[in-house]
């Protein structure tokens, strides 16, 4: 969730310095706002810190789920300009990360195909509306992430896309069709595809 950071003129710098953040465990979030091609970056200095309320994040990213179900989500405060992290020599994240429970396991493709058969049924009962994902987990060593965001932003530029790190989390890769909530202040409207 963006609650203000950096705007950056060019993608590149923005990509130069996440790549930089990531050798070097440093905290950011590079998303890009859909049908633009100008990018948005946050990074700082110490690790995200658990904050109470949203009122407590005047300028970074927030890190949450999709519902807000996390009491108190991560803030990457807005501390670190790319072109600074560019230019800097041996700078580096410090503290330690709180604990944070990470996924293990893929879904089984039978057991995911039950549960969507089963919530089909209740929604076309209810007439509800859902978004349904699989989890499918791997690793690798080689992932480039910068290569494949590059790619992923380029392919589905109509979309929300983002790309952070933090310790606590790792690195999350995604883009998503909808703009849940976008607001003009200037013209005073607000406008949702959800």
């Amino acid at each position: 969730m963006i609650q203000s950071y950096a705007g950056c003129e060019c993608a590149d710098i923005c990509f130069e310095a996440a790549k930089i953040c990531l050798e070097r465990d440093i905290s950011f979030a590079l998303t890009f706002l859909p049908g633009s091609s100008k990018p948005l970056f946050a990074a700082s200095e110490s690790l995200p810190q658990r904050v109470s309320s949203l009122s407590d994040c005047k300028d970074g990213f927030i890190l949450n789920t999709f519902a807000s179900e996390i009491k108190y989500p991560l803030l990457i405060k807005n501390e670190l300009a790319p072109e600074r992290i560019i230019s800097s020599n041996g700078m580096c994240a410090s503290g330690v990360a709180p604990y944070v429970t990470t996924w293990e396991g893929s879904t089984d493709k039978n057991e995911y195909i039950k549960r969507v058969s089963a919530l089909i049924s209740l929604l076309s009962e209810t007439g509800g509306k859902t978004v349904i994902s699989r989890v499918v987990c791997g690793s690798s060593v080689n992932i480039d992430w910068i290569d494949v965001a590059k790619k992923l932003f380029q392919q589905f530029d109509d979309a929300y896309r983002f790309l952070y790190y933090t310790p606590q989390t790792g690195a999350w890769l995604g883009a998503t069709p909808e703009t849940l909530l976008a607001y003009d202040g200037f013209a005073g409207r607000v406008d949702t595809m959800s």
